[in-house]
């Protein structure tokens, strides 16, 4: 538990959460209202959010490619990792920061799902009806497709 809190605070700790959350919500911000595609008016919430998350799911993985890379390499590029591998074991190092990098991952999502619920809510005067199960059953299965995606990133850094 003390070393996936270690990955965490590395990771949100710097600067770089705010340029890895400016590009998610750089993209969600160009398609919902420069193209406007995913219009919110006239559309129920289930929708809204699945139309977007069609979008976004070719963005999240590639702003996850250099998060997953970071993660894997920053001990390397320190030299902290000679440490880690003489006091722990290798497997546990690396289920950490797999663990760190799900955790960090459904930061992303959370971050995703509640700018589509503003936007929403800015767009059709406030009101959504049964947002609370939508969201849970959109993010349980947008994690879901994640998942594979983020182990082939693990496996491609190890």
């Amino acid at each position: 538990m003390g070393m996936i809190k270690n990955e965490l605070v590395k990771f949100f700790v710097s600067s770089r959460i705010f340029i890895y959350g400016g590009t998610i919500l750089l993209f969600i911000f160009v398609d919902n209202i420069v193209f406007g595609d995913n219009s919110a008016k006239g559309m129920i919430y289930r929708n809204f959010l699945k139309s977007n998350m069609e979008t976004q799911i070719f963005a999240i993985p590639i702003i996850l490619a250099p998060v997953v890379s970071d993660i894997f390499t920053q001990d390397y590029r320190s030299g902290c990792m000679k440490f880690f591998m003489i006091y722990k074991r290798r497997e546990k190092v690396f289920a950490a920061k797999a663990a760190a990098l799900v955790f960090i991952t459904e930061t992303m999502l959370l971050l995703v799902f509640g700018v589509l619920t503003i936007i929403y809510l800015c767009r059709n005067g406030g009101q959504v009806y049964g947002w609370k199960v939508e969201l849970l059953r959109e993010a349980a299965l947008f994690t879901a497709a994640l998942i594979p995606v983020l182990l082939i990133y693990v496996m491609i850094c190890i």
